[in-house]
């Protein structure tokens, strides 16, 4: 369901919940819902605010996390905010927590964690009402992050505990930017998202059902069948360009040989990577088919 609760002061030792149902045989878990507190001056305690999604029962998928958003002068709260997905077959993606603090509320922040469940994934986008202003994104917890339309300039980000910041279709590039820093531990990729299969200005030749490999930065390479790899092309240096499919191969199977996408990072403050920022392309999946080429980074 959906709680609003308004109060000056605003104390949680035990919980205060919005969660999903769990399914019956062969059903869906149900998603979370919504918490929404305003208005408070002073926000404490030691328990639990949750909107999380409902288990599946059997090979059910699992509802996704709901929404939590906080505006408190005061954040003295030591608990745990909590809007996963669902367990289940298939995991549900992960909801969000909104939390604005401080004297006119000029400290936001937007969490994504799934609690450590690889679940589906959270679209983020205009549509969604994020903040105007620029706030810190913390994506967590094995959390997939999609953005479907483009991220606005951040405050900071962190990519954390195997969570991931990609997008969801080919060919797509991905701008990341923020005023102060990112810190990477997860994924930040724009991976398989170049040009499909025998597309692009590099892309990979067939001959005789054998596929060449695609062409970026440098040339694909050549089937056995004799068939040429793509072309080289692009700027070494400012890349912005995806990366060319494969050549086709022997049978109709789809899927596989995209070129890697772009993605572009800009730091006002420090870039820390310790996890991975890849724009790879993807093997062939199709008999003798050819490897995508990788695609852009420009930090």
């Amino acid at each position: 369901g959906a709680l609003n609760v308004k109060a000056k002061t605003l104390t949680v030792n035990g919980r205060l919940s919005a969660d999903g149902g769990d399914g019956a045989e062969n059903a869906g878990g149900g998603s979370g819902g919504s918490l929404f507190l305003q208005n408070i001056s002073q926000l404490a305690g030691t328990g639990v605010l949750s909107a999380n999604g409902g288990d599946a029962n059997d090979t059910a998928g699992a509802g996704g996390g709901g929404r939590i958003a906080v505006s408190c002068v005061s954040n003295n709260f030591t608990g745990q905010f909590s809007a996963a997905g669902g367990h289940g077959f298939y995991p549900g993606g992960a909801g969000s927590v909104y939390l604005a603090t401080g004297g006119n509320l000029q400290t936001r922040s937007l969490f994504v964690d799934n609690a450590g469940l690889a679940g589906t994934n959270t679209p983020l986008g205009s549509a969604f009402d994020l903040p105007t202003m620029p706030f810190d994104l913390n994506i967590s917890g094995a959390a997939i992050v999609v953005p479907v339309t483009p991220l606005p300039i951040l405050r900071n980000l962190s990519i954390t505990g195997s969570a991931t910041l990609t997008l969801p279709v080919a060919p797509s590039g991905l701008t990341v930017a923020a005023l102060n820093d990112i810190n990477v531990t997860g994924n930040l990729n724009a991976d398989y998202l170049g040009f499909t299969q025998t597309n692009g200005p590099g892309a990979g030749a067939g001959l005789s059902s054998q596929g060449a490999g695609g062409g970026y930065g440098g040339a694909g390479g050549d089937s056995l069948s004799g068939a040429r790899g793509g072309a080289s092309y692009g700027a070494a240096f400012q890349p912005v360009d995806f990366g060319s499919g494969g050549g086709a191969g022997a049978n109709t199977f789809a899927g596989g040989s995209q070129g890697g996408g772009a993605l572009r990072v800009s730091a006002g403050g420090t870039l820390t990577v310790n996890g991975n920022l890849s724009a790879n392309g993807n093997d062939g999946w199709q008999d003798d088919s050819g490897g995508g080429a990788g695609g852009s980074i420009w930090i």
